[in-house]
């Protein structure tokens, strides 16, 4: 889900590197899109669901970037898991967000 990040342009724009973002919906692709576009950025959008096979190779990336996206899911480890089938050998996958799920009520 990279609709609303600040860091696929950042990346692109102020450190170089050559960005790629995967979200399942027209809507958050078209806005990644038009976020790089405001900052004068480059980058591929890809719209696809991570967990699906897509156009995106699996061993493609020397790292794999989310923030605030694996909290969503039960199985942290097993998204981690899926996320790293993109990366090269040696490859780094680097989340942020809060740890652990909260307790059901």
């Amino acid at each position: 889900g990279c609709a609303q990040s600040i860091w696929l342009p950042y990346f692109s724009k102020y450190l170089g590197f050559d960005v790629t973002g995967i979200d399942y919906s027209e809507t958050g692709c078209h806005m990644a899109r038009q976020a790089l576009a405001d900052q004068d950025a480059t980058g591929t959008i890809v719209c696809a669901d991570v967990f699906e096979a897509n156009e995106v190779a699996e061993g493609a990336f020397d790292a794999v970037f989310t923030n605030g996206f694996v909290e969503h899911f039960h199985d942290v480890g097993g998204v981690v898991k899926v996320l790293a089938r993109y990366l090269k050998p040696r490859g780094l996958v680097v989340t942020i967000g809060r740890t652990g799920i909260p307790e059901s009520r």
